[in-house]
């Protein structure tokens, strides 16, 4: 059975100003997590700055992750790489230290027809015990897994669910209305969170949830009670992504320091947010009263 659900936070990597893996920023982070009732965390993810990562420094951070978390959450690593080998290295890495499943993103920078990636994702799912989740975000991939790939690998029990992050909410209802109950579908896709759980998702990996993970807890706890509120809360939200989406994933990085929670730097080719820009973002949040 699948156990992907509730509010996932798809974390940031801590780096500090040379761009080191700051791993001493885990014990709060989790913390801070675990304090605003988030339910998991996926970590290597987009959010978490996989590609410019080293094999051995996606290692350090799932063994960090589960040192902080276990027991207290959800952790979810992915594991996705170019190749095959790479993926599976990264998955039984994953298992030996403790994590609860495995998410990959199809192999990138090379396009690949669907046996090549059903017979992928069968190798990873092979190689270890633990569920193992397709990510499918195509706009950064260039190869989207839809509902007629998704349902060989689940009629083959290689995989146990789906993080959606394509954007396309057509796509995200068909693969929820067609693929069995216990297969878990989460949405990655931040602007229509309350649709996708009213269509039946499961939960939410989101990158604000670095910044404000009580306010997507506070929607996920909300929705199935009082829809009006709901509705209130996901338009909040989708201003604070509008705000933040100026300067992607660095943005979250300073608005986690505003809120008291040190996360470091992004690592290069992504830059620090100057202090003007800074400083403007910071306003227009307090101004919707995310930030006191």
């Amino acid at each position: 059975m699948a156990n992907l659900k509730g509010v996932i936070t798809a974390m940031l990597t801590p780096f500090d100003a040379k761009g080191n893996v700051m791993l001493n920023a885990i014990p709060d982070f989790v913390r801070y997590q675990t304090e605003n009732g988030v339910n998991g965390l996926f970590v290597c993810g987009s959010t978490g700055l996989f590609p410019l990562m080293r094999v051995e420094e996606r290692k350090m951070m799932a063994e960090e992750v589960v040192k902080y978390a276990k027991g207290k959450m959800q952790v979810i690593v992915q594991v996705g790489a170019p190749d095959t080998a790479t993926s599976i290295e990264l998955a039984k890495h994953a298992e030996k230290v403790g994590v609860d499943g495995v998410a990959s993103v199809p192999p990138y920078y090379y396009h690949h027809n669907d046996e090549a990636l059903k017979l992928h994702y069968k190798k990873i799912a092979d190689s270890v015990s633990i569920p193992l989740y397709v990510y499918n975000i195509p706009r950064f991939v260039g190869v989207n897994v839809g509902l007629g790939l998704l349902k060989q690998l689940a009629d083959a029990k290689i995989v146990s669910g789906m993080k959606d992050s394509s954007r396309d909410f057509l796509q995200l209802v068909e693969i929820i209305e067609n693929m069995p109950d216990d297969f878990a579908v989460v949405n990655g896709t931040e602007g229509y969170i309350l649709p996708a759980l009213l269509a039946g998702a499961s939960g939410m990996v989101a990158a604000l949830g670095n910044a404000f993970p009580d306010l997507l807890v506070h929607l996920y706890n909300t929705y199935s009670k009082d829809l009006k509120g709901a509705k209130r809360l996901q338009n909040m939200i989708n201003r604070a992504k509008t705000i933040t989406d100026k300067f992607p994933i660095s943005s979250l990085y300073e608005v986690a320091r505003e809120r008291k929670v040190d996360y470091g730097y992004p690592r290069p080719p992504f830059t620090v947010i100057s202090k003007t820009e800074r400083e403007r973002m910071i306003k227009e949040l307090k101004a919707i009263k995310l930030i006191q």
